[in-house]
């Protein structure tokens, strides 16, 4: 799975590698689609809308889960909403600014680059304009910026509903306080919106992704934290110090190593503790599969991995295959416990390393999991493969860089 800034929640959604917590939709009455209701609930979102575009500030924190088949995923976004256009969020490592009248993204890890455009309008529109595509896993700035019913509505879907519309309203309850439901349904599947005080508070969503099978529906929830205030405590900035800006998003991904590069030297624990060091296995072929506990692709691929690996050991190649653990939504402490419980479960003969601050990924160039690289016993990439490898590539692959060493 790619990690890309537009799209976020669509992305998150349409791709195999994913993950959640569990929803309990409430069963919903015949009177909740009535003609009235439905009108009830336009009346109510067009003051949500109001209340989103008469804050003279805001701000949010969003945690998404997600349940699916493959697994659980957690995430966490942040939106801060100043005078005017102003706005910031941090999504999936990136901040994405709009400012006076500039737009900025930067990238957690990358400290010598940042991407700056002239605003366009508001911060969504300039998305569209530099990304394609201005889809945010959070309705806020697309209900800030709303004219009309259409537009509010259409700022619901968040760019994973198509055709969404309002279907109905309900009363109900969230957290012990009264709460409004606005019922959304579209071609892949329905929202419940449940909103207190004029602002949301918890999205429930019940979705079958564009093109999939109906077993790889999934469910999940947004739950929000809102907070209105006259103005932000501190006022939204953007500091360039020095950086180098750049006008695409693909100047601000990682350059990956490349066959004939020197292969970055890293110093990481596996499960035990133990600590591996890039260096010091010189003379050997070493082979790196950078995955996660969420990545579907990657959990196919492991076993092959494994295979691999058996097959060097039982014949004795000065061979050493290390998977690399990546782009975790766990602190530190817990990510062990989590990969190991993992792993332990699988009964892989091979170690796994831990990225816990992503540091190496981000050295390799990584852009998508799982990715294998070959390094040869000079310590120089002798082939990277984005993708799930198979057994025979991996062991032509190695072979390859043994003969190199002859």
């Amino acid at each position: 799975m790619t990690r890309t800034v537009p799209g976020v929640l669509a992305g998150l959604i349409a791709a195999p590698c994913l993950l959640t917590t569990a929803l309990a939709t409430a069963a919903l009455a015949d009177d909740d689609r009535t003609d009235e209701a439905v009108e009830r609930g336009r009346n109510l979102l067009a003051d949500v809308g109001q209340a989103y575009k008469d804050a003279g500030g805001m701000h949010d924190t969003v945690t998404m889960n997600i349940n699916s088949p493959m697994g659980e995923q957690s995430d966490h976004f942040t939106l801060r909403i100043g005078e005017g256009t102003d706005a910031e969020v941090e999504v999936q490592g990136y901040r994405i600014v709009s400012l006076d009248d500039r737009f900025y993204v930067e990238r957690e890890g990358l400290d010598d680059k940042y991407l700056e455009a002239e605003l366009h309008g508001n911060l969504l529109q300039t998305m569209e304009r530099v990304f394609g595509a201005a889809d945010l896993p959070m309705p806020h700035l697309g209900l800030r910026y709303a004219e009309t019913d259409d537009d509010r509505i259409d700022a619901m879907s968040m760019g994973v509903v198509e055709n969404i519309r309002l279907v109905g309203h309900r009363t109900g309850e969230h957290e012990g306080q009264s709460a409004d439901v606005l019922l959304f349904e579209g071609n892949d599947g329905s929202l419940n919106v449940h909103v207190v005080d004029n602002l949301i508070q918890l999205i429930e969503f019940d979705l079958t992704p564009a093109g999939m099978p109906e077993e790889f529906a999934m469910d999940g929830t947004l739950t929000m934290e809102p907070r209105v205030v006259s103005e932000l405590d501190e006022p939204i900035r953007f500091a360039t110090d020095n950086r180098e800006a750049v006008e695409r998003m693909e100047e601000l991904q990682p350059t990956p190593v490349a066959v004939g590069d020197a292969a970055p030297d890293f110093e990481l624990q596996d499960l035990d503790g133990r600590t591996v060091k890039l260096s010091d296995l010189r003379g050997e072929v070493v082979v790196l599969d950078f995955w996660a506990t969420w990545c579907q692709p990657c959990i196919v691929a492991l076993p092959k991995v494994d295979e691999f690996a058996q097959w060097a050991e039982e014949n004795d190649y000065p061979v050493r295959v290390y998977a690399i653990n990546v782009w975790e939504d766990h602190a530190a402490d817990e990510r062990r416990d989590h990969v190991a419980s993992f792993w332990n479960e699988q009964g892989f003969s091979f170690p796994t390393l831990l990225d816990t601050d992503d540091s190496v990924v981000m050295e390799y160039g990584v852009r998508g999991i799982p990715t294998s690289v070959v390094i040869g016993p000079d310590g120089t990439v002798t082939d990277v493969t984005a993708g799930a490898a198979t057994l025979e590539a991996l062991q032509e692959k190695a072979r390859e860089a043994m003969d190199r060493s002859s």
